[in-house]
């Protein structure tokens, strides 16, 4: 992300990853069930997000979760990365 179109969009994901992270631990230390909920929902969009992009691009899709997980943090799940 080098040109300026790159460094705007980046700092906004940076944004929305850290605004996400505080709420999360905030509905961590309540406890309730509406923080699982979210939580929950999350997981299955960036699920359905790796499966969209892996089908996209014509790459073969595990069915195995360690697999969407270690991708994950590797960065391997999108030529974006």
């Amino acid at each position: 992300m080098s040109t300026e179109l790159g460094k705007t969009v980046g700092q906004f994901k940076g944004f929305a990853i850290s605004s996400m992270q505080k709420t999360m631990l905030a509905g961590f230390q309540q406890r309730d069930a509406a923080t699982l909920n979210g939580v929950m929902l999350s997981l299955g969009l960036g699920a359905v997000t790796y499966w969209a992009k892996e089908t996209v691009a014509g790459r073969e899709t595990s069915e195995d979760p360690s697999v969407w997980l270690s991708k994950r943090w590797t960065g391997q799940a999108s030529p974006a990365g």
